[in-house]
């Protein structure tokens, strides 16, 4: 049987990835039937910042498992970025959770994504690098 609040809904953190069989009394009756779990996301701008924070802390994690971790009296290469991942995945996951559960005021929506300014950020940067070591597959020499 389903974890019920007291106003008899399903909350929509418990059933997130698949759907849920609802069992109920309704007077002298069992009644069965299949919910569909429906993620109400409360706050985008928070649930995708909790989910880059968790892909940013298990990507640390990760890289972090190739060094030598060590114990926390002689710490190795390793320790410092595993803990941190760890820290920061665990902080995403708040975050995360708190935008399915938290009600906003107005939902936190997110915009369209700005691709002009990303644009030229990213080719001042080819700019730069380009200045500064050259194209030497066609011969350019750098210019500093």
């Amino acid at each position: 049987m389903p974890v019920r609040w007291e106003n008899g809904r399903t909350p929509a953190f418990l059933g997130l990835l698949c759907g849920t069989l609802v069992r109920y009394k309704k007077r002298d009756t069992v009644v069965e039937k299949q919910e569909n779990a429906v993620v109400n996301i409360k706050s985008q701008k928070d649930f995708f910042s909790g989910l880059m924070f968790m892909g940013v802390g298990v990507a640390f994690a990760w890289g972090a498992s190739g060094y030598t971790i060590g114990n926390g009296a002689r710490m190795g290469p390793g320790y410092f970025p595993l803990v941190l991942g760890i820290l920061l995945a665990f902080l995403g996951s708040i975050i995360t959770f708190k935008a399915l559960v938290v009600e906003t005021m107005d939902g936190d929506k997110i915009g369209s994504f700005a691709w002009r300014p990303l644009t030229f950020i990213i080719l001042a940067n080819v700019v730069f690098g380009v200045m500064i070591g050259g194209l030497p597959s066609i011969g350019l020499p750098p210019w500093a």
